[in-house]
């Protein structure tokens, strides 16, 4: 049965309720309801049900890294999506310059 359904995410370790203070600001960029109480993070997304699980954050991880770790972790499980940037042109070409200047490619 598929659902609007809640999960929660519990953030163990230094710097968990920053941490997922920033895990609920780029979850809302990527357009994805949730919020955050403590260590704490309550996700909404379409789908089936799930248990909750918990992340242990990083010991030298900085709060937004670990938002950053969690949220490729969220889209391995299906829960979310990551959209690839898309670039222009013009910054493809950059790239490819700046690779190019750099031995990468020819």
């Amino acid at each position: 049965m598929e659902s609007n359904n809640e999960v929660i995410l519990g953030l163990r370790g230094s710097g968990a309720a920053e941490a997922a203070d920033v895990l609920v600001r780029r979850l809302g960029e990527l357009g994805h309801e949730a919020r955050s109480q403590d260590h704490l993070v309550f996700l909404r997304f379409e789908g089936k049900a799930v248990a909750g699980w918990e992340y242990e954050l990083g010991v030298y991880d900085p709060p937004e890294f670990s938002a950053e770790k969690i949220l490729d972790d969220l889209a391995v499980r299906g829960w979310i999506t990551l959209e690839a940037p898309e670039w222009t042109a013009a910054e493809e070409a950059g790239i490819r310059d700046r690779l190019k200047g750099l031995g990468y490619v020819e």
